[in-house]
């Protein structure tokens, strides 16, 4: 709609500037309609060149507020700490209702079922601004030994206030995860624990020499 007023507008500004190129206003068309006539034609033509910026103006506003206040619903899967998720976050200004997402391939989880047959089996009522949520899927170095090389996700919801309907699809790669997802990250707690095993083993160690030695000397005092 916004191209066809466009071109209305292109259309009128090159008649008009032909009609002033040409001579056309003192003699075809100003003979046509008369002296008297041709005035409120011009004006009548501005109004209507007018009407149809303010239009193109009105909708292209009406444009970027829904744009703006709209739901954007984004779904992605992430690795962290050597664990696979799938999170679903409203990043838009607005809820979102009656929200459908599929994947395709289907994603697989570790319990043994899949995303579509159960936490995305149905849809989602209600989902406002901001919201995010997050399921586990799988261990990444599991998940990451067959992993499909692209997901196909479509995601289906209405605006909660407009109930303007939303169909969306994107693709998701976990490829680049293989390089990183077999970093091992340690923290204090991490570091503390392998410390006591240190020297939990240390202690073993140095018992068995303790009791090698004494059954050294046993032998020796016999």
């Amino acid at each position: 709609m916004i191209k066809a007023v466009s071109i209305a507008m292109i259309v009128l500004i090159i008649i008009m500037a032909a009609m002033l190129g040409g001579g056309m206003l003192n003699t075809g068309i100003a003979d046509r309609l008369g002296g008297k006539d041709f005035i409120p034609f011009t004006i009548s033509l501005f109004t209507l060149l007018y009407v149809l910026l303010t239009a193109l103006m009105l909708m292209q506003m009406t444009r970027v507020h829904e744009s703006e206040f709209r739901p954007y619903i984004s779904v992605d899967l992430i690795i962290e700490q050597h664990k696979v998720w799938v999170r679903v976050t409203n990043i838009g200004k607005s809820a979102a209702k009656d929200l459908v997402i599929r994947f395709s391939p289907d994603v697989k989880m570790k319990t043994g079922k899949t995303l579509n047959d159960s936490i995305f089996n149905g849809k989602v009522a209600y989902f406002p601004p901001g919201k995010e949520i997050m399921s586990f899927i799988d261990q990444s170095p599991d998940f990451l030994k067959h992993p499909e090389e692209e997901y196909s996700v479509s995601c289906s919801y209405r605006h909660a206030h407009g109930n303007k309907k939303f169909d969306e699809s994107h693709s998701i790669t976990v490829d680049y995860a293989k390089s990183v997802a077999f970093l091992v990250e340690y923290d204090v707690s991490d570091i503390y624990k392998q410390l006591q095993k240190l020297t939990t083993s240390v202690d073993s160690v140095g018992r068995g020499l303790q009791k090698i030695a004494e059954s050294t000397a046993s032998q020796n005092d016999r």
